[in-house]
């Protein structure tokens, strides 16, 4: 039986407020890609490609030869 992996982080489209020196504290407002996950994560992206593709990644389960040569090395070793 094939299980599906829940995806838990979500990408929303917020407006962030910032402050620089540089520019005398004026602030400035930006859009910007939020992506928000389990245990109160946070993590801000400027564009949506970034933003789903750092989600892809995280819920990515597919081995790569590279980790299965060392998993057999592991238990050849033990």
């Amino acid at each position: 039986m094939y299980m599906r992996k829940k995806n838990k982080y979500s990408v929303k489209k917020v407006r962030r407020t910032l402050r620089m020196k540089s520019e005398s504290f004026e602030p400035a407002t930006y859009e910007v890609w939020k992506v928000s996950g389990p245990k109160s994560f946070r993590k801000y992206f400027v564009t949506k490609k970034d933003a789903t593709a750092f989600v892809k990644r995280m819920n990515d389960t597919t081995l790569t030869i590279g980790m299965v040569k060392s998993i057999f090395n592991e238990i050849k070793y033990k």
